[in-house]
């Protein structure tokens, strides 16, 4: 009896590792092989859906950061730039941005002329110019209003609107001259000895052995539908050789520009660039010590431009009045021809 109770004992001892051991796939948490199935080497063991990191765990579509996770091509930053250089592709198709100014044509633009420069055939946008962009191109367009409607200063060639035009070559009855002073002719005529173009100028007539001055004046020019909004521009061609008398230190004779505002008295005004002379206190010239055009223009007609929006609001008359002393010097001074007289507008 004794023996069979200590045999129990010994049995019921060694039931539990018995037991632990038939069942030690379920106990041993360390196992390779999980109740479920899973692999926690080769598949998920935090829940994370990415066991190894190469796949992708976070649903983005980028498991290991050196793709593109969200789909919209550019790995970077947005700026399609990796190296920062600036000349990467800033809208994201894939093509480097086209640099206007840098003398290459390339993607969208038209020209490409290697600079900055409005006042050319190719704008800073690489764009080719044209009359209505509002750039004037200097050479090609006296003015660019940004539209292409007549009337307001700027017509649809890009040409200020003209108010009054002469060339002398139909009739010229409008206008008139007279001698200013001193005891000379008028000697005012139209000549085609010399034109700026076409045939035909006005002469104011050679110089005369006497002391005296003449004017020529233009016909009555409407500026009163104008405002201080606008530019009056005069512009007009000359050819005149003066009595020298000794040389280029002798300034005696000349001319000046006048205007005479509703019907006042006539008054110099100055052109651009200024005269460049002052004629000299000599024998008696009605212009002695004005400034005034002198000497020669070299043989060749010059165009002058003289800004008269200070008389916008006025009636006025153009002059052109010569002035001559007693002693000429030259055999045949011919003094001054006048041609192509315009007043034009625009607009500031």
């Amino acid at each position: 009896m004794q023996f069979f109770r200590m045999t129990n004992r010994l049995i019921i001892n060694l039931m539990p590792p018995i037991v632990c051991l038939a069942l030690m796939p379920a106990c041993n948490d360390d196992s390779g092989t999980a109740s479920n199935g899973t692999d926690t080497e080769t598949g998920d063991g935090d829940g994370d859906g990415d066991g190894d990191g190469d796949g992708d765990g976070d649903g983005d579509g980028d498991g290991d950061g050196d793709g593109d996770g969200d789909g919209d091509g550019d790995p970077g930053d947005g700026d399609g730039d990796g190296d920062g250089d600036g000349d990467g592709d800033g809208d994201g198709d894939g093509d480097p941005d086209p640099i206007c100014g840098n003398g290459e044509l390339e993607a969208d633009e038209v020209c490409d002329d290697g600079n900055d420069d409005n006042t050319d055939d190719c704008t800073d946008t690489c764009e080719a110019a044209v009359c209505g962009d509002g750039l004037v191109w200097v050479g090609n367009e006296e003015c660019d209003d940004a539209n292409l409607e007549p009337g307001d200063g700027c017509d649809e060639a890009c040409l200020l609107d003209v108010l009054f035009s002469e060339d002398f070559e139909g009739d010229v009855d409008a206008w008139t001259h007279e001698v200013v002073e001193g005891a000379i002719l008028d000697t005012w005529v139209i000549s085609t000895d010399q034109a700026a173009s076409a045939t035909n100028s006005y002469h104011s007539g050679v110089s005369q052995d006497a002391d005296g001055s003449l004017r020529l004046m233009s016909p009555e020019i409407d500026l009163t539908g104008f405002s201080d909004v606008d530019t009056i521009t005069l512009t007009f061609e000359q050819w005149y050789q003066y009595d020298s008398c000794g040389g280029p230190a002798w300034v005696r004779d000349g001319h000046v520009i006048e205007v005479s505002a509703d019907g006042g008295a006539y008054e110099p005004v100055t052109p651009a660039g200024d005269y460049p002379y002052v004629l000299e206190v000599v024998c008696g010239n009605p212009l002695e010590d004005t400034p005034a055009y002198s000497q020669s223009s070299g043989g060749v007609f010059e165009q002058v431009t003289v800004d008269l929006s200070s008389f916008v609001g006025s009636t006025i008359q153009v002059g052109f009045h010569v002035g001559m002393d007693c002693g000429n010097c030259d055999v045949d001074p011919v003094n001054l021809y006048i041609d192509d007289v315009e007043l034009r507008r625009s607009q500031r």
